[in-house]
């Protein structure tokens, strides 16, 4: 078991590494987007809530990337990176989530319509952040590795 445990953690953090890809990829979506539509006269970009929505995923998308980063260190050095994976993996599958809801929103009504990229990626963050191991399973991993007990 400690050795299929290795492959699945390193398994885990790549696929948050992916997760955090199509974050940073949403986050351009939209930030492109914004800076092309013009509403009364101006990019919304100049908005004030599209700016703090463009912030909030840029900052969320660096505090992912420098745990995600942390958890392979642990890995490749051999010491036990149980909680590094926890929480690498609940942290991108958040910002998946986020990121692409709030690209969505930053598009409007066409963030939903097949014909643009980030509809796409609207649907698959969900379903990203479910794989591996939903949200749930990896706050109950992240407890017992942290605490001493049991996931329940």
């Amino acid at each position: 078991w400690p050795s299929l445990e290795t492959v699945i953690q390193r398994a885990v953090v790549a696929f948050s590494a992916c997760m955090l890809g199509a974050s940073e990829r949403a986050q351009e979506l939209a930030k492109d987007y914004a800076c092309q539509r013009v509403q009364f006269g101006k990019p919304i970009a100049a908005f004030q809530a599209i700016q703090h929505y463009l912030a909030q995923m840029l900052i969320e998308t660096t505090a992912v990337e420098t745990l995600i980063y942390y958890a392979a260190w642990n890995l490749d050095q051999n010491n036990g990176a149980q909680v590094e994976v926890a929480r690498a993996k609940l942290a991108a599958g958040n910002v998946v989530k986020f990121a692409t809801s709030r690209s969505a929103e930053i598009y409007g009504g066409m963030g939903f319509v097949d014909e643009v990229d980030i509809a796409y990626y609207l649907r698959r963050g969900k379903q990203w952040q479910l794989q591996m191991g939903d949200p749930r399973y990896w706050e109950e991993a992240l407890i017992s590795a942290l605490y001493g007990r049991a996931a329940a």
